[in-house]
């Protein structure tokens, strides 16, 4: 499998830009064995490497902060983990972000969308998505919407 970071749909708050290539080895082993390797221009390594120690004091920060909201029965590691997390995630696409709030306010909410549109079924069709977007006058952008949504890609 091949993540491209470089794509505007996987890019994240903090910029970064690579390829991830998912290698499954085989050979010679018992049990198969996923190997990560990514691929990064040595202008993005140097400066994520220099913003290192900016971005362990920003998650020490909101850990500090949620240990002494939560009295301390959360784990500051697990906190510092979803921060990077959360900085990393790709961000939403601006016209994504459009058509959620056009779900939400015809709708009340996205879950209200579901449950009305796609009979709270677990999965959705593509026809019943395009359907969707259509009911609000979005069906021009339908299959952009549709791979923007897709957790597989």
């Amino acid at each position: 499998q091949v993540r491209n970071f470089y794509s505007p749909a996987l890019q994240s708050h903090l910029g970064e830009r690579y390829v991830e290539v998912l290698v499954v080895v085989t050979e010679g082993l018992e049990q198969p064995h996923v190997c990560e390797i990514r691929l990064e221009e040595i202008a993005f390594f140097s400066t994520r490497q220099r913003a290192a120690p900016w971005m362990e004091e920003v998650c020490r920060g909101f850990s500090g902060v949620y240990m002494r909201a939560t009295e301390g029965t959360t784990s500051a590691g697990a906190i510092q983990y979803l921060t990077k997390w959360a900085l990393r995630k790709p961000k939403e696409l601006p016209a994504l972000y459009r058509f959620r709030r056009k779900i939400s306010a015809k709708f009340g909410s996205c879950i209200n969308a579901w449950r009305s549109c796609f009979r709270s079924a677990p999965l959705a069709t593509f026809q019943d998505f395009r359907s969707l977007a259509m009911t609000l006058q979005c069906q021009k952008n339908a299959v952009e919407y549709w791979e923007a949504l897709d957790c597989t890609r």
